[in-house]
């Protein structure tokens, strides 16, 4: 009887450290950088959508760490903007919009050569308000994005990808109530083409 009970407990053991080696996460450290245009499309009643001109912008990722399919990164994306309606952007002739950001992306394999990336993202944004060399100050605040790029596989190094976002950011505004929701927030669609290095 203590045999079978032995017999048991081994096979118990064995079975739940399988279990495990198959369930653990596996970290991977896998830098890949790219470097991107952004062409905005600013909407909806506020302040960059009415009173501005977007510009093409430029943005810029960093993926470090990969965990089994996503992965995880900081990015940077800066947009000019020039003013359009000075009843409402005042003395101000353009506005500085950069962003940083934290995000994660869910690697999709399409096929050798078409990788599929959704993401999702959060980061802090700062609006740099100008008038040629003199500063307006800036505004402050939080911006969501979601989104998906299409990674095109060139050779082992480098990809070419396109992709389409939405960027939804909240400013921190202090001004008279009936203005607060046309200042404290933008609305965003982006499209991004650029290349991608793995390292």
């Amino acid at each position: 009887m203590m045999r079978y009970s032995i017999l048991i407990f081994l096979f118990c053991l064995k079975i739940s450290y399988g279990q495990e080696k198959k369930t653990k996460t596996i970290i991977t450290f896998k830098p890949e950088f790219s470097l991107y245009t952004i062409v905005p499309i600013n909407f909806g009643d506020n302040y960059l959508a009415k009173a501005n001109k977007e510009h093409i912008g430029i943005g810029t990722t960093l993926n470090l760490i990969q965990i089994q399919h996503f992965k995880l990164g900081i990015g940077y994306d800066y947009i000019n903007y020039s003013i359009t309606d000075v009843s409402k952007g005042g003395n101000i002739s353009s506005s500085k919009y950069n962003s940083f950001y934290g995000f994660f992306t869910y690697k999709i394999d399409l096929s050798n050569k078409f990788i599929l990336q959704p993401y999702l993202g959060l980061g802090s944004i700062k609006l740099n308000l100008k008038n040629g060399n003199r500063s307006f100050g800036n505004q402050t605040g939080t911006d969501f994005r979601i989104g998906i790029n299409t990674d095109y596989k060139l050779n082992k190094t480098f990809y070419a990808f396109a992709g389409i976002g939405y960027i939804s950011t909240k400013y921190d505004v202090q001004t008279v109530p009936e203005l607060i929701s046309f200042y404290d927030n933008s609305k965003m669609i982006q499209m991004n083409i650029g290349m991608k290095l793995n390292f």
